[in-house]
């Protein structure tokens, strides 16, 4: 996810004074605060919660949040909570480059952003470089096994309280989604609706489709190319060649490149694995995305990997920064490697990490008449369209909705800023008018480096 917000956003015009929310109930103190590069104007504060929720007592960690308050004169009562992905991420750090295309909801109501419990400035767990996995649990000092998305639901609701709101309207991303489907279940009253974005049903296991959706996506990409006559006539053979590379690299090979964060010269191993991830993580934005025949065509003529290390080091630089890696095992080792079929590289760190398997029946479909927007790219990687169509089928009262060309996560995209702002208006996907979403295109192919073209 975090590759796919890195887009300019500018900064909301939000009073850096303003001290009073939409209700006066509100228990929790608020300080003015500015939140990311983009110094975007806030309100922040924090809350206790009990780490163990259900024995209520014994050690208690601090929550972070922030409020943007409405911009408008008569804000709605219920706000929109933002929830971010990962797992690992933290609100308040992966939300802001994206605001702006909230602005137009900021007018109406209260945006919430909460650093899930593990995540950001909430106890984050995140592991000492090159630590292994039982290491990294040992200097935590915290118990793993209880930071799952159940007990940061619970948290989620503290909060809600806590700001004197009755109901709440969520945004989940990717990973996300997940969480405002568990609220959803877990706290139906004070669910008004729900948009899910890049959607991770309770029934879809993380990871366990992942090498089938990622080829799925290259495969529409480089299909895509074929069909425009400019990228066909640069880049003919980029299926085959990026077969060719990818069998070539048997073994991983070190490669020496200049680091494109520091310009420093550094060695980067590159082997199978880290060769279709970062082309499945150039997957994710339809700006990188239209990079990948250039970039296969360029690496498979000369036989050179240094074009794919610089891309694979800025993709691992983007997505570590502030990222909690501890928290991202609790999650998947307690609700999705003990119900995947599949026996892959996180199995095994599980093996090592303290975790409880969730009850069967936290696996099962969430069940409700809730409005829920559904919204999807139609090449994502990692959450593809048929997630929603999963998540739709126990949803009655959905609507799915497709941004053809798109990657993951497309709040940004086009008209869908708008749709957002119409759904939370009217709390229903009746007379939403999506046919605005085939006037947005994936970005053109970039046929050299110089760009696109024209």
């Amino acid at each position: 996810m975090r590759l796919a917000i890195l887009l300019a956003a500018s900064c909301l015009l939000l009073s850096c004074s303003a001290t009073s929310l939409t209700t006066n109930r509100r228990t929790t103190v608020l300080r003015p605060c500015t939140l990311g590069q983009e110094a975007l104007s806030a309100q922040c504060g924090t809350f206790q919660v009990y780490e163990d929720s259900h024995a209520g007592q014994g050690k208690q960690i601090p929550m972070h949040f922030a409020v943007l308050e409405a911009t408008g004169r008569r804000p709605a009562a219920d706000p929109l909570f933002m929830i971010a992905g990962g797992p690992g991420q933290a609100a308040t750090t992966a939300f802001p480059p994206i605001l702006a295309a909230f602005s137009r909801v900021n007018q109406e109501r209260d945006i919430v952003l909460v650093d899930q419990r593990g995540t950001g400035k909430s106890h984050p767990l995140q592991c000492p470089k090159e630590a292994k996995p039982a290491d990294c649990a040992r200097s935590l000092a915290v118990d793993p096994a209880l930071y799952t998305t159940p007990n940061a639901v619970e948290d989620l609701d503290h909060l809600r309280i806590a700001l004197g709101y009755a109901k709440i309207n969520l945004y989940g991303a990717s990973y996300g989604s997940r969480v405002a489907l568990v609220y959803l279940r877990q706290y139906p009253k004070s669910t008004r609706t729900l948009i899910l974005d890049g959607v991770v049903p309770t029934h879809w296991n993380l990871g366990e489709t992942a090498p089938a959706d990622a080829k799925a996506s290259l495969d529409t990409i480089l299909a895509r190319c074929t069909r425009e006559p400019a990228c066909k006539r640069a880049f003919p053979n980029t299926q085959a060649e990026f077969q060719s590379l990818s069998q070539s690299l048997v073994q991983k090979r070190s490669v020496p490149i200049s680091d494109p964060r520091t310009g420093a010269t550094t060695q980067i191993d590159v082997s199978r694995e880290s060769f279709t991830s970062t082309v499945r993580l150039l997957s994710y934005t339809t700006e990188t995305a239209a990079l990948l025949p250039l970039i296969i065509h360029r690496t498979y003529q000369s036989k050179r990997f240094d074009l794919i290390a610089a891309q694979s080091q800025l993709a691992v630089g983007e997505l570590g920064e502030g990222f909690s890696d501890g928290m991202y095992y609790s999650v998947v080792c307690a609700e999705d490697v003990p119900f995947s079929k599949s026996q892959n590289a996180l199995a095994a760190i599980c093996r090592n990490w303290p975790s409880k398997a969730m009850k069967a029946d936290y696996k099962q479909p969430v069940t409700s008449n809730t409005p829920v927007l559904l919204l999807s790219g139609e090449v994502d990687p990692v959450t593809p369209p048929r997630n929603a169509e999963l998540a739709a089928r126990t949803l009655p009262n959905s609507l799915q909705v497709t941004a053809l060309g798109q990657g993951h996560i497309v709040a940004v995209r086009g008209c869908v800023p708008l749709l957002m702002q119409q759904f939370l208006t009217s709390g229903s996907t009746k007379g939403l008018k999506i046919a605005c979403l085939k006037q947005s295109q994936p970005t053109p192919f970039f046929i050299d480096f110089a760009g696109p073209v024209p």
